[in-house]
């Protein structure tokens, strides 16, 4: 076999007519080329040359020069001299000389199967008319043979085929094991078509790759039940194009990698033919031959026919294993699976489905699906369903009613089926028991939700960090305390977090201790700004593969400030107490100094050291009025509103601090309105307040600049209200100093906030400061400007008796 029905007469006829073609003509050489359908030359055959002479001459002719000129003429052809004509090309290398031809078509009216070539007329310059006319004639007789030849060999290729497809007709209907079949229909092959392997493969085009789902003989590359990819094999061109793929030679082929593994193992040609179901291929029969050109198109043509009888045989027997592996695992799954009809009438209920209802075997059968669900035919889930049906396929939760009038929560899935032509034959619902399910997930939930607001509820920042340490749940309490954002804490390893420096240290100590709880007061700057204490408590996790350490946190930083502000008392009641011992023990050796003074005074002394003992005595006497001045501040006092002379409090005030200013370079200036400046209030307390801006004035311009100004005013003032008007005094220190910045402004009178350097500062002079102006019904604020200085305004409210005289006045 291997050519197409028209190349199909054996060689030894063609080889005959050939020979006696050679000998009826007197020529030296002869030969016959055959063309195919298509006009090509298919077949070449010599005589007079000996097998050595054609095998040198290598392939046979394609038809150029004068043997394409006969065959596209097609009529006898006679020349002296075949050199000479125009369409000569000369011979290829190896090829004998020869100088006459004679031409003769293979015809049949415009039938025309190919050409005899007659050359060097035995005796004679060239062929005569004679030989021509003998030799159309038989070159019509061998028309007439050549066709006889090719309708016997259609005759029996007809009967061979016909057995064949009868055979495998037979096994379409007889069987529906798959292994049966693939090896019954290989034995009828091999009887009709010459194989070495036959190999049937199935393609699934959603993993790329094809199934060799039956291999006759054994392979050291391919074996039966494995998968290769199918992109780059012959198999993928075929599945692409739906028709045979013939190779040959695989050793002429290029990028076809299994042809590159048959060449490996010695195979040499092959035949390649779709299975094809529905219009779509779905698998390939290969032949493989250890022969080259062992196929060709009528090989091609005869197997293309058998396939298509096989085809139906592996889909049937493919969807018969389907169905009855269906059948099996619907009656012994555990979901509830229901089969209707198109109208949604139950045709079949596995017992999974009957139990979980609880039916009797065959009680749900002939019933309408719409039974199953609570509201009937009108059931919302199930009107969902049908309208998801008309378009593919639906899936979700669904409630079923049992026989007992019980609700079943299900997880449902429904399919309609179709056959083989796209129709609708019914529809199938698969259902899985979630009640269990969904009743335990509602408790977690309802678990989740309480220990969510557990954890939400709490004023304690919570974190659980991971072995690694990793922050792996912070609560929004956390959040809220430390004025991060969740995006910059969870996932993130503990020292990578800045703001949180100190936990890592202690969470690893609590995971390498085991010890629960660790604690430690750490203190932290927020994103704000403000300084909060933490008291932290690690406790390491056990039983969890993740979660390691508990971090707990809690917001002492009240707590703190108010030990600190006691603290801070306490030293301030020492240093009084502290400051009344020394001014005690001071004041009467002073005395003495000032008796004895006058005394000198009292004596005759030249002028000089009388100008000395009056400095003498001015001195002395201004230290007695210091240590009276710090026994007055340092004296316990009840708290007490009075009549108070804010000008006279601030010039005892400055009585206390002028040395310390005048040796710090400070330059002190007072500037008080004619009339009284009576405010009511506690004057020990004033005179503390005063004390304490003045000192804080001192410390900043001696810091900045060793020295500066200090100017303090005061003044009577009407302050006019939406309701009512009252008066105030203002009193005003002004320095001179490197000024306050404007986000220290709002909080230079917070407890413990200090602009100072560590060891320099508590941070409760100010703080102090507004809370005995604000207990003696007054204000304070501050006024300033980076490099201009500051100014703390004071105002108290005036005293009623000079209020009542300036209203009378005013009157």
């Amino acid at each position: 076999m291997g050519e197409s029905a028209r190349d199909l007469p054996t060689s030894a006829l063609l080889q005959s007519i050939t020979d006696k073609a050679r000998l009826i003509a007197g020529a030296r050489y002869a030969a016959l080329g055959l063309f195919d359908q298509r006009g090509a030359i298919t077949r070449f055959l010599t005589s007079g040359m000996s097998p050595a002479k054609v095998a040198a001459l290598g392939e046979f002719p394609k038809g150029r020069g004068l043997l394409g000129y006969l065959k596209k003429h097609v009529r006898p052809l006679r020349l002296p001299d075949m050199t000479v004509h125009s369409a000569s090309v000369g011979f290829p290398p190896n090829h004998p000389p020869m100088k006459s031809l004679l031409g003769v078509p293979i015809r049949s009216g415009r039938s025309c199967l190919g050409i005899l070539y007659l050359t060097d007329k035995r005796g004679a310059q060239e062929f005569t008319q004679e030989d021509e006319e003998r030799m159309v004639l038989f070159a019509s007789l061998a028309y007439v043979a050549i066709e006889n030849d090719i309708l016997s060999h259609e005759a029996r290729e007809r009967t061979r085929e016909i057995e064949a497809t009868a055979a495998i007709a037979r096994i379409v209907t007889s069987n529906f094991d798959l292994n049966e079949v693939y090896e019954r229909f290989a034995r009828k092959v091999r009887k009709a078509v010459p194989f070495d392997r036959m190999a049937i493969n199935l393609i699934d085009e959603s993993q790329g790759t094809f199934l060799v789902a039956y291999l006759s003989g054994e392979s050291s590359v391919f074996r039966q039940g494995e998968s290769s990819p199918l992109e780059g094999s012959a198999t993928a061109w075929v599945v692409r194009n739906g028709r045979p793929h013939v190779t040959r030679e695989f050793t002429r082929t290029r990028g076809v990698s299994t042809d590159r593994l048959w060449a490996a193992e010695g195979f040499h040609s092959a035949l390649r033919v779709p299975l094809v179901a529905q219009d779509r291929v779905f698998g390939v029969v290969s032949l493989v031959s250890r022969q080259p050109d062992t196929y060709g198109p009528g090989e091609a043509r005869f197997m293309e026919r058998l396939a298509s009888y096989i085809a139906p045989a592996i889909e049937n027997s493919q969807l018969f294993q389907r169905v009855r592996q269906l059948a099996l695992a619907a009656a012994t799954i555990g979901d509830g699976v229901c089969v209707t009809d198109p109208e949604g009438c139950i045709e079949f209920v596995n017992p999974a489905l009957e139990q979980m209802l609880g039916y009797e075997r065959g009680e749900l059968v002939d019933r309408p699906v719409a039974d199953l669900y609570p509201g009937g035919s009108s059931d919302p889930t199930l009107q969902k369903i049908m309208a998801a049906l008309l378009s593919g396929g639906w899936s979700g939760e669904a409630e079923l009613l049992a026989k007992s009038g019980d609700m079943v929560t299900t997880q449902e899935t429904a399919t309609p089926m179709r056959d083989e032509d796209g129709r609708l034959v019914g529809y199938v619902y698969v259902n899985a028991d979630i009640t269990e399910r969904k009743r335990a997930e509602k408790e977690i939930k309802r678990l989740q939700e309480f220990n969510d607001r557990i954890i939400a509820s709490t004023s304690y920042g919570l974190m659980v960090l991971t072995r690694n340490l990793e922050v792996a749940f912070a609560n929004p309490p956390f959040y809220q305390m430390s004025g991060l954002k969740r995006a910059a804490v969870e996932g993130k390893r503990i020292a990578e977090i800045r703001q949180l420096e100190g936990l890592a240290e202690l969470a690893a100590e609590a995971i390498r201790s085991r010890k629960s709880p660790l604690r430690r007061e750490l203190i932290y700057s927020l994103p704000n700004g403000a300084r909060c204490w933490f008291a932290v408590s690690a406790s390491p996790l056990h039983g969890d593969e993740e979660a390691a350490v508990l971090l707990t946190l809690a917001d002492v930083t009240e707590r703190r400030q108010a030990q600190e502000k006691i603290q801070g008392a306490t030293r301030l009641i020492a240093l009084g107490e502290l400051v009344a011992g020394v001014a005690h023990e001071l004041n009467n050796p002073l005395t003495a100094v000032l008796g004895y003074t006058q005394l000198l005074e009292a004596d005759d002394l030249s002028e000089s050291h009388r100008e000395y003992v009056k400095e003498i005595l001015a001195q002395t006497q201004r230290s007695i009025h210091v240590v009276q001045n710090l026994l007055s501040f340092a004296r316990k006092h009840e708290p007490e509103k009075a009549p108070v002379d804010v000008a006279e409090a601030v010039e005892r005030v400055l009585a206390i601090k002028g040395r310390d200013l005048k040796l710090n370079n400070i330059k002190v200036e007072t500037a008080f309105s004619s009339g009284p400046l009576c405010a009511m209030g506690d004057q020990h307390r004033l005179e503390e307040v005063f004390l304490n801006i003045v000192t804080n004035a001192e410390q900043a311009m001696t810091e900045a600049h060793r020295g500066g100004s200090l100017l303090i005013r005061g003044s009577a003032h009407r302050l006019n209200g939406a309701k009512k008007s009252r008066d105030v005094i203002r009193i005003s220190f002004t320095d001179s100093g490197p000024g306050i910045a404007p986000e220290d402004q709002k909080r230079i009178f917070d407890q413990f906030f200090t602009t100072k350097e560590p060891g320099k500062g508590t941070g409760l002079g100010l703080s102090i400061c507004r809370t005995l102006v604000r207990a003696q019904g007054g204000k304070i604020w501050v006024e300033s400007e980076v490099g201009k200085g500051a100014t703390i305004h004071v105002e108290l409210p005036v005293c009623a008796a000079v209020e009542s005289t300036e209203s009378r006045a005013d009157g």
